[in-house]
């Protein structure tokens, strides 16, 4: 029988290493909201009920408030995306998003990053 002896020898980029492992799984997870709201909308209260999920525009009346952003990293699903929208729409006062599309991915100098948009609206 052979008994293995741990090396406790360090390799001297093994700290840069994790620091490097560590910084991707951060932004791989990092989820960005952005709000850029409509002209002339008003400001209203957060909602706290459930911000409803809509694929279009309901009939009748509705106050667009504007439009939501949000960017994360590869690892982020799209359920957590949406858990963002909803949560940016409700702080800003909105009671439904409307959908613009599907999440979509694209790579650029930071990483892949996926990215979904939709319009905050106010029902009445």
């Amino acid at each position: 029988m052979t008994t293995s002896i741990p090396n406790t020898e360090r390799s001297p980029n093994r700290g840069r290493r994790l620091v490097i492992m560590a910084m991707a799984l951060t932004l791989a997870g990092c989820i960005e909201a952005d709000y850029r709201p409509s002209s002339n909308s008003p400001a209203f209260p957060p909602f706290d009920g459930p911000v409803e999920v809509l694929k279009k525009f309901p009939p009748g009346e509705h106050l667009m408030l504007g439009t939501l952003f949000v960017e994360g990293g590869l690892a982020v699903g799209e359920s957590t995306m949406l858990k963002a929208l909803r949560e940016k729409a409700a702080a800003i006062g909105a009671n439904a998003i409307v959908m613009q599309g599907k999440l979509r991915t694209s790579k650029g100098p930071d990483g892949t990053r996926t990215k979904i948009a939709a319009f905050a609206i106010r029902k009445p």
